[in-house]
């Protein structure tokens, strides 16, 4: 037998992380009272839908912007069709946590034409920056993306618009911005020689540790190197056999 302090290092450290998501911005169109686009059928994204003028939208600019069923047309033949979101305000970060980043998440699709461009350019405001500056869109039926924003400033505007003036229509739902932040920390150094810990329940031990708490843990040896880690639990039994005396 030989105890823990002087077979296996000095500390263990318990780290616990949590992430915490903020909307910033979200629109999914739901009260659009179009047709195109959206529909249980896949959608109709050519011919004689989203004919209807859309002047205005609360809070939003729109340019050129047409009902889809709960969704925008933005574009026609002859004219560029842009969308410009709100200012998107950033709140303080909770106490505590640092930022991740801020992601960018939308639907669009190109109008269903045979000479439609189907590249859609994306532009931000005051100083911000994406990492792309547009994305290829697919005639006739949304997709999913995400974009990072890499360094978003406040009152920031996200901007959508056809890549030409002719020819450039698209369809576009369920605009989202995200701000994801976590939290980091050691919450407890145990030097096994000096206090007693109810997360190690045997501190005497031969081959094996037994663990009285949930925890992710490093053993540590006596030149600060990590010699074993591992998640455990209440009543995890952890074979330490392999580490030699001293380590």
């Amino acid at each position: 037998l030989y105890s823990l302090f002087v077979a296996m290092a000095m500390v263990v450290s318990v780290n616990a992380q949590s992430i915490v998501s903020n909307i910033l911005l979200e629109e999914n169109f739901n009260t659009v009272d179009g047709t195109g686009g959206n529909g249980t059928d896949g959608g109709i994204w050519s011919g004689a839908v989203a004919a209807s003028s859309l002047p205005s939208f609360p809070n939003w600019s729109v340019t050129k912007a047409y009902k889809g069923n709960a969704c925008l047309k933005l574009g026609t033949g002859s004219a560029q069709g842009i969308l410009e979101t709100p200012s998107i305000v950033i709140p303080e970060l909770n106490e505590g946590y640092e930022l991740i980043d801020f992601i960018l998440t939308f639907r669009a699709g190109a109008w269903n034409g045979n000479s439609e461009n189907e590249t859609l350019l994306l532009e931000i405001s005051n100083g911000s920056t994406m990492d792309v500056s547009q994305v290829t869109l697919v005639k006739g039926a949304f997709t999913d993306y995400t974009v990072k924003i890499t360094d978003l400033v406040p009152n920031s505007k996200i901007t959508f618009k056809g890549f030409k003036v002719n020819n450039s229509r698209f369809f576009i739902d369920d605009i989202m911005v995200v701000r994801n932040s976590k939290k980091s920390e050691i919450l407890s150094t145990i030097d096994f020689n000096s206090s007693k810990t109810s997360l190690v329940k045997n501190t005497v031990i031969a081959d094996e540790l037994v663990f009285g708490a949930v925890a992710d843990i490093k053993i540590v040896n006596m030149n600060g190197q990590v010699v074993k880690s591992a998640k455990v639990s209440e009543g995890t039994v952890l074979n330490v056999s392999a580490l030699g005396k001293g380590m």
